[in-house]
């Protein structure tokens, strides 16, 4: 379902369809001997022009107003948990392809929760979250997908410090 941010702003859509009615061009003087020739071709090419316009400041407006997709999102949750993912990305990871087999063991098991809350926290020289508790698999595989080893730093392993996040 669509609605807007400021619908008012789409009262100019009026001031567009008044201004295209009642504002007319100046006619531009053509010199040329034969202009019969000419006419037809300047009629549509005109139309053209004036619809293109019209269009423009149209999707203009309608852009102004903030346009907004919304979804209802019913989740229950009243067997789910809180679940919390810690993945390490420091260096010690390179070592026969780890960080790569971790994280697809980690999308598998994100797909299969559906009714839990998922965060993912990142540690290596320093922890951070970079997903808070959240229903939206989705997101949580995304960010999974964008991290890469050394996001956190490279040479320590602050684990402790990940599990108080």
């Amino acid at each position: 379902m669509f609605s807007f941010e400021y619908p008012y702003v789409l009262l100019l859509l009026v001031l567009v369809v008044v201004c295209v009615v009642f504002c007319k061009e100046k006619k531009r003087a053509i010199y040329f001997p034969h202009t019969e020739l000419l006419t037809s071709l300047v009629k549509s090419k005109q139309i053209l022009l004036n619809t293109l316009r019209v269009l423009i400041l149209g999707l203009l407006v309608v852009g102004l107003s903030s346009p907004i997709k919304t979804e209802q999102i019913i989740l229950d949750n009243t067997k789910g948990y809180e679940i919390s993912l810690i993945l390490d990305a420091s260096g010690s990871m390179l070592r026969f392809d780890k960080f790569k087999i971790v994280k697809e063991i980690m999308v598998d098991f994100i797909s299969k929760r559906k009714t839990d809350k998922l965060a993912l926290s990142v540690f290596a020289d320093f922890a951070y979250t970079v997903v808070p508790l959240t229903y939206d698999k989705e997101s949580v595989i995304k960010m999974l997908d964008n991290i890469e080893i050394g996001v956190a730093g490279r040479r320590k392993t602050a684990l402790y410090e990940a599990l108080f996040l």
